[in-house]
């Protein structure tokens, strides 16, 4: 679906696109309620292979990053960035596999669109960015997102998001447009 998405936007020529998602925070540092740009995606989805050969990692547009943590900044609220998994794995929380190889690879979240929405952006030409929230914490005892935690976290974090990403969009007029393409 993200892929179908990022085709159908990258149609109507737009200066950029930013994510608002949630995502499982997966370093032990992160909270529930703090934020993550992410600096990469590890490709572990089946959508992105269709735009791109698997040795092209899934970046964000630098720009566009730059004008999210200059939002948070502003803001003064917890953020980190780094490089996160996208994976269409279900139920991968009970794999003890694929949970040490998510410690090997340093990922700080995991979710499952960022990297196909960085590579379709980066296939169309169109600088692609997310602004992500730790919903749950999957790695942690009881950590696992639950339909009450979700909603929870929705009741308490959706609005202080959508500003956030209403800022961002401030930021972004205040630009030069064509500054978000220099990297094709």
């Amino acid at each position: 679906m993200a892929g179908l998405a990022m085709d159908v936007v990258s149609c109507t020529d737009p200066s950029a696109v930013r994510r608002l998602g949630l995502c499982g925070g997966i370093d032990d540092d992160l909270e529930v309620g703090e934020y993550v740009v992410p600096t990469a995606s590890i490709r572990d989805e089946g959508t992105s292979a269709h735009y791109l050969p698997p040795t092209v990692p899934s970046l964000p547009s630098l720009a566009l990053n730059a004008t999210i943590c200059q939002a948070l900044d502003k803001s003064s609220l917890p953020h980190r960035s780094g490089i996160m998994k996208t994976t269409d794995y279900r139920m991968w929380e009970f794999d003890e596999a694929f949970k040490a190889a998510l410690r090997d690879e340093r990922v700080i979240a995991i979710d499952m669109e960022i990297a196909t929405l960085f590579a379709v952006g980066y296939a169309k030409a169109v600088p692609t960015g997310a602004l992500m929230l730790v919903s749950d914490l999957p790695l942690r005892k009881g950590g696992i997102k639950t339909k009450e935690s979700g909603q929870r976290v929705l009741a308490t974090y959706a609005e202080q998001h959508l500003n956030l990403g209403i800022e961002v969009m401030t930021l972004l007029k205040q630009r030069a447009a064509p500054s978000l393409r220099t990297e094709w």
